[in-house]
């Protein structure tokens, strides 16, 4: 059964596959590649919580 999340930062909507049935954890967004730290059991999603983007981390100068 797959499952359908809509990512909290952007709004793009994922479907995760069965793997994702019982799983606590990071899922990145496809869209924007902010990190959502989701609980899901018994194929329900019990808890997500918004991570950091990518566009909020500071890159380090390439030498």
């Amino acid at each position: 059964m797959r499952m359908k999340i809509n990512c909290l930062s952007c709004g793009h909507s994922m479907e995760l596959s069965d793997a994702y049935e019982d799983y606590q954890g990071e899922v990145r967004c496809w869209g924007c590649r902010t990190t959502l730290q989701v609980t899901i059991e018994k194929g329900k999603l019990k808890a997500m919580q918004r991570g950091v983007s990518d566009r909020e981390v500071p890159r380090q100068p390439v030498e």
